[in-house]
């Protein structure tokens, strides 16, 4: 994701660990402290401090019609916030194969229906209403990737970004030894 200083891009940031101190705290700091250096305004979420419910309610079942507004003063927050994004980055690690229950919950109960996407009927192709052109997905395990590739089962839900944002294009992987020293999570 390339960011120049001429254009205030405004970029959301979302991070999806709950213990505090954890490599992925790490990676997400370094995130977002080079973007706002780069002179992005940065919309920086830890999704588990906030305590982001990430049960989906009957209500929020729907894929045809837009998304009913809701109750969750959060939920509302964050849809109004994606609509605005130029970009998105995710930092999660990779659990039984799968993002944590937070930003699954996240991508379910905020990318909604006329929030992220369009749908005309329940088997045509959702179009993309987010202004985000890109998003950037930091995701890691301790699991060799060869490993990981070859049982993976499913995309990870921000991952399928890909059909409301033109530009995403998969994840990359963090290992902890590969953030520059300032960074590093002290042993």
């Amino acid at each position: 994701m390339s960011v120049s200083t001429g254009g205030k891009l405004r970029i959301g940031a979302y991070l999806a660990h709950p213990r505090p101190g954890s490599f992925n705290h790490a990676v997400f700091d370094a995130v977002v402290e080079e973007l706002r250096g780069r002179g992005a305004t940065v919309l920086a979420h830890d999704l588990c401090a906030e305590g982001f419910t990430p049960l989906l309610s009957a209500d929020e079942t729907g894929t045809v019609e837009a998304a009913a507004r809701t109750h969750d003063a959060q939920v509302a927050l964050h849809r109004t916030e994606v609509a605005t994004l130029d970009a998105m980055v995710f930092v999660h690690p990779n659990w039984w194969g799968m993002p944590p229950a937070v930003l699954t919950g996240w991508v379910q109960r905020v990318l909604a229906p006329g929030v992220a996407y369009k749908l005309s009927t329940a088997k045509g192709e959702p179009a993309g209403l987010l202004k985000a052109g890109r998003a950037l997905v930091l995701n890691t395990s301790d699991t060799p990737a060869d490993r990981e590739e070859r049982e993976r089962v499913r995309r990870p839900p921000a991952e399928n970004l890909d059909g409301m944002c033109p530009a995403v294009r998969g994840s990359l992987r963090c290992a902890p030894g590969r953030l520059p020293n300032r960074h590093r999570l002290s042993r």
